[in-house]
Parts: C-alpha cells; sequence; structure tokens
C-alpha cells in the first residue's frame, strides 16, 4: 500500500513526464550517403536507412544530393520532401 510520500513522488513525476517539451519536427537538411539501399546522414551521428524514409513517387535522389527532411511527431519516420539545389 502507498502511503502519502510514495503518492506524492508518484504525481510529481506524472506532472514532470506530462510538461516535458517534445522535440522539434522541424524540417532539416540530410545528405544522402547510398542510394540502394537509401541511406540519408543527418548531422554527425544519425543515418537514417531507407525503412525509416518516406519519398514522393518519382522522386530521383543521387549521391552527395542535400534533401529537405522533416521527421513524424514520434521521430520514427522521416519524409523525404524535396532535394535542395
Amino acid at each position: 500500500m502507498m502511503d502519502n510520500i510514495d503518492k506524492l513522488a508518484q504525481k510529481l513525476a506524472e506532472m514532470f513526464k506530462a510538461n516535458q517539451n517534445r522535440p522539434s519536427t522541424a524540417p532539416r537538411v540530410g545528405d544522402v550517403v547510398e542510394t540502394t539501399p537509401l541511406k540519408i546522414q543527418w548531422g554527425d551521428q544519425i543515418l537514417l536507412t531507407e525503412d525509416k524514409l518516406l519519398l514522393p513517387r518519382g522522386l530521383v535522389l543521387e549521391i552527395g544530393d542535400q534533401v529537405v527532411i522533416q521527421p513524424d511527431e514520434f521521430f520514427k519516420d522521416f519524409y523525404v520532401l524535396h532535394v535542395l539545389a
């Protein structure tokens, strides 16, 4: 059975979790590092693989292209919006 201190601690933890800021889903720029299978580098340490990328039909990518990518709200999938000139 929980005593009052445990209930207070649990409530504070729930309030803290509810008030955390979500990561930004703003568009970002990535670099195409492989095309078969597709891999896009974002930053120094993140490599997005084909299974996490959603592309518009007909978009042709080449190694070295810079692309605008945007994550979904859960950072599970990334939309490839277009190639930068």
